[in-house]
């Protein structure tokens, strides 16, 4: 499956295809940490836009990287956007050679549920982002998608029309 990932992502970036990847990282689907390095670096030369938490950048590196860090290493490997999630203290999101955005993250008076906020986040940002809005608005429409969903049990509820009220 690897191989063909990366073989069809040359494919697309080829074709001029913006990519995108959410770096999970989970010892138990990797032969060894080195190997998953390998193929993550592998993907960042297709310059996708990148996002990935910091609790995987922990679990991925086995220490503590500074924020600054984290950027450059993606932006090293030919990432120009890379998107840090924050958890209940909100997003940052570097651009190659703009510097940093950080916004804080929505407040949430009872966490309902926490599976698949990440995802919801990633999906608001993608959404805004190939309707062309500004970054910062990417951002924004993120953050409330991920809100939503950690208010909501299981799946985002499906009885309002979410993205196009966020935009």
């Amino acid at each position: 499956a690897q191989s063909a990932i990366l073989e069809k992502a040359k494919e697309a970036f080829n074709l001029g295809c913006k990519l995108s990847i959410d770096v999970n990282y989970a010892k138990k689907l990797w032969s060894s940490q080195e190997e998953a390095l390998e193929v993550i670096k592998a993907y960042c030369k297709f310059n996708p836009l990148v996002k990935i938490s910091e609790d995987d950048m922990l679990r991925l590196f086995e220490h503590k990287r500074t924020h600054k860090g984290i950027f450059d290493f993606f932006h090293s490997e030919g990432v120009d956007t890379v998107c840090l999630t924050l958890g209940s203290k909100g997003v940052k999101l570097s651009q190659k050679g703009k510097g940093t955005i950080q916004l804080p993250a929505i407040q949430i008076d009872v966490v309902q549920d926490a599976t698949g906020a990440g995802d919801a986040f990633w999906s608001g940002f993608l959404f805004a982002y190939i309707k062309d809005k500004p970054i910062e608005k990417c951002l924004e429409v993120a953050l409330q998608l991920a809100a939503l969903k950690l208010q909501n049990v299981g799946r985002l509820p499906d009885n309002i029309n979410i993205l196009s009220e966020l935009l």
